[in-house]
């Protein structure tokens, strides 16, 4: 999911940093599992993907003021030559009936690719279920952040936001609002949602797209201040960052001493060691989708999944606990959404 760069002044900064950790003078030692931490893969090991799939469809008792309406949000299968075989899944929320919110990386990154996708290779898919084609709706184009094409870095340029533009307005859905102020609510719950790929799980079908999942956790960072640049002109964004608490409250990444590669990026902070009930970390497929504040009783837009933070403590296991979150600010980006969108 991450395909963050680095440069190389920073690289250097760390390898002496940790050579130095090795004789514990610099380098605070690394959180680690304590007792019921066991590996788990996205979700909180005492739970089954199926408790996250339910609140996704705000089933009953989730469909209340209290809980965010995940209705908007859509899965993306695209096809990498155009064919009708879809191999590929990723995430977005519905914010007009013609426009869908997601992040640029979905359908165009410069190391992997020497063009965008081409719309005609995407399929916009609404409900809990992908594997559903009634549900595809054709995609007319994809408009790409100003400086996502030429200045792309994942969640380093905090420019990771594509727009997708449907063929036919969809009527029948009611979209997400959008968080359109620097008001992020910091430490407070929020919500993301999302189709990530949790096929090769035990009791998943390994041939199908995995379900709808909603997923709750605690705003830990709110940065801004991170400039992108290209033909069109230099922009300035932020991020957002939420980490995956462990049962024992022992693994608690963005509360503790210990600086992973990618957490400067993220400032400075406290961070509640407490789960949430529905406690997550992003997966792949999970890319897109948003992140749920509250403000005045609303739940509103104000983060796109970027990408998640590399080795956030050392012999991490992935998409495990510990992991860190990473989100686009939508506040710092609705001018521009507003004016291709005309929200």
């Amino acid at each position: 999911m991450n395909n963050h760069k680095y440069s190389l002044l920073w690289l250097l900064s760390f390898i002496i940093i940790a050579s130095c950790g090795d004789s514990g003078d610099l380098l605070p030692p690394a959180p680690g599992p304590g007792p019921g931490d066991d590996v788990t893969f996205g979700i909180r090991g005492d739970l089954d993907l199926s408790d996250y799939e339910r609140v996704a469809r705000n089933d009953a008792p989730y469909n209340t003021s209290e809980y965010p309406d995940f209705s908007p949000i859509v899965a993306f299968v695209y096809s990498i030559d155009g064919s009708d075989q879809y191999d590929f899944v990723a995430s977005g929320v519905l914010i007009s009936p013609d426009w869908i919110l997601s992040a640029g990386h979905n359908f165009f990154v410069s190391e992997d690719q020497s063009s965008p996708a081409p719309a005609s290779g995407i399929r916009a898919v609404f409900g809990n279920d992908p594997n559903n084609e009634s549900n595809y709706v054709e995609v007319k184009e994809v408009v790409y952040f100003p400086t996502w094409l030429e200045d792309d870095d994942i969640f380093g340029k905090a420019n990771d936001f594509c727009l997708v533009r449907l063929k036919e307005p969809l009527n029948g859905i009611t979209p997400a609002k959008m968080l359109t102020t620097e008001s992020e609510p910091l430490n407070t719950l929020v919500w993301a949602c999302g189709f990530g790929d949790y096929s090769q799980q035990p009791g998943q079908d390994p041939d199908l797209y995995s379900l709808k999942h909603a997923t709750s956790s605690i705003l830990d960072r709110v940065v801004g201040g991170i400039t992108s640049s290209s033909s069109a002109g230099t922009f300035t964004g932020g991020l957002l960052a939420v980490d995956f608490d462990s049962p024992s409250g022992q693994i608690n990444t963005l509360g503790d001493d210990y600086i992973s590669p990618d957490e400067p990026l993220l400032g400075s902070g406290t961070s509640s060691p407490t789960l949430t009930e529905f406690e997550a970390g992003a997966v792949q497929g999970d890319s897109g989708g948003p992140l749920f504040v509250r403000v005045n009783g609303e739940w509103l837009v104000a983060g796109i999944l970027s990408g998640s933070a590399e080795e956030p403590y050392i012999g991490h296991v992935g998409n495990s606990y510990g992991e860190i979150d990473i989100y686009t600010r939508v506040s710092l980006a609705y001018d521009w959404i507003n004016e291709v969108t005309g929200l």
